[in-house]
């Protein structure tokens, strides 16, 4: 799986299950495809590849289709803190950390309700 924004490059490490040592990991697919949606101002300026795990890039992914859907000009906090109480994972470690999954959802829910959509989206 790959990020879908065109923001960042974010990249998993997979390897195979017969082997842990990292020389035999091979890197996810290095270009992301290309989408239209929330770009920000600085999307031109693509970062340099960032290593992430699973987790984090099904939240981002998510984020990214949140503001997408709400036509958003950009991700932003409220889509990921969203997300992130969406996928299982990431909710599972709020939790640990005593975070109310629950009412973080609710509320950031109004936050991106409450914004209006971006100027020109469609």
């Amino acid at each position: 799986m790959d990020y879908r924004g065109p923001d960042l490059d974010l990249r998993t490490s997979r390897w195979s299950a017969s082997s842990t040592d990292p020389a035999g990991w091979r890197e996810a697919s290095p270009h992301a495809p290309q989408h239209p949606g929330p770009t920000g101002a600085r999307a031109a300026q693509r970062s340099g590849p960032i290593w992430v795990d699973e987790t984090l890039l099904a939240c981002a992914n998510h984020a990214y289709d949140v503001a997408l859907a709400y036509r958003s000009a950009e991700v932003r906090l409220e889509h990921l803190l969203l997300a992130m109480t969406r996928i299982e994972g990431a909710a599972a470690a709020l939790e640990a950390r005593g975070v109310r999954v629950a009412s973080l959802r609710r509320d950031s829910a109004v936050a991106i309700a409450g914004e209006p959509p971006a100027m020109g989206a469609d």
